[in-house]
């Protein structure tokens, strides 16, 4: 009897989703370790994705079906195309948002929160990074 009580209790214990402070590094390696992330209904490359990590209210980790879901404090959030901040597409250019780089193929395909970005620096002229020359790097910086 004793190990029926056990074996129910852990049971229902692995079934449970459980809760998880917000960190985008994280929220990465679940990820990367195969996990799919859903922002409200829908599901999201959250690699190509900056949010503004105060707007989340509440981060559920389902491990049975390998799904991590984020439920927004507010519906009103405006997430734009990082094109549309950086203006560029050059192979000349840099992006950098908190220390990710963001290779120029993949500016296409990224997202940020407006709300989330509290720093714009571009850097002009020739700048030297990685010793490589670019012609601009725009470092974004978040909360």
């Amino acid at each position: 009897m004793k190990y029926i009580i056990i074996f129910l209790i852990l049971f229902i214990s692995s079934c449970n989703s459980i809760a998880v402070k917000n960190s985008r590094e994280k929220l990465l390696k679940y990820e990367v370790n195969g996990y799919s992330i859903k922002l409200d209904d829908s599901l999201i490359k959250f690699k190509r994705i900056f949010l503004d990590e105060e707007k989340i209210k509440q981060i559920k980790i389902n491990r049975s079906s390998k799904l991590v879901s984020l439920a927004r404090s507010n519906s009103n959030f405006n997430i734009v195309p990082l094109t549309q901040i950086c203006e560029t597409n050059s192979i000349e250019d840099l992006v950098i948002i908190d220390g990710y780089l963001i290779e120029t193929k993949l500016i296409d395909s990224t997202s940020i929160e407006m709300s989330s970005i509290k720093k714009v620096t571009i850097l002009k002229d020739g700048s030297m990074l990685f010793g490589k020359n670019f012609r601009k790097i725009i470092v974004i910086t978040t909360n």
